[in-house]
């Protein structure tokens, strides 16, 4: 199993996608940007954008007599804001701007049937459903504290997908 593989290969293809993934999407009158993209699940969130590239789980298996490992990819985003409670249409802004990066994800993450790790060429293919297509799911959470006068609000989001590997043949199915 080569999971650290597979997440650099997505956190590469989210690096390689971030302008797109954010054009047009303004939080308390700044363009949003992902400034901080990390491979560790334990890395605190320093900066937001935070996008965290994670596999949950891998389980190896054989199918006709091939060996096939199916991991479970966790893409952790968050946002964070401190604002006065009367702000309401800043905070809507900002939700509204946060949810919609998400999607961009999940559409990014969508559009691909394989990805490709640059330096070792290992092929892995989004695992396709045959009744419902690619399923990935994208769960969205919040949580608002209160300050002394004002509030700090976190949105976060984590996109759920499973991707295949054909082991010693380097290729997907």
């Amino acid at each position: 199993m080569i999971d650290h593989v597979l997440a650099e290969t997505i956190k590469d293809l989210i690096d390689t996608s971030k302008s797109s993934l954010v054009t047009g999407l303004y939080a308390q009158g700044q363009a949003c940007e992902i400034k901080q993209l990390t491979l560790s699940p334990i890395t605190p969130p320093t900066e937001f954008y935070y996008v965290s590239v994670n596999i949950a789980d891998a389980e190896e298996v054989k199918e006709n007599n091939v060996d096939v490992v199916y991991y479970k990819v966790e893409i952790k985003l968050g946002e964070y804001a401190v604002m006065q409670p009367s702000d309401i249409q800043a905070f809507e802004e900002i939700t509204q701007s946060f949810r919609e990066f998400g999607n961009r994800v999940v559409k990014l993450i969508r559009e691909q049937t394989r990805f490709t790790h640059t330096e070792t060429g290992t092929k892995f293919t989004v695992r396709i459903d045959g009744t419902s297509g690619k399923r990935i799911r994208k769960i969205n959470r919040e949580v608002v504290e209160p300050l002394d006068n004002s509030f700090q609000s976190m949105l976060a989001s984590v996109i759920q997908f499973e991707v295949m590997q054909r082991c010693g043949l380097n290729e997907g199915l």
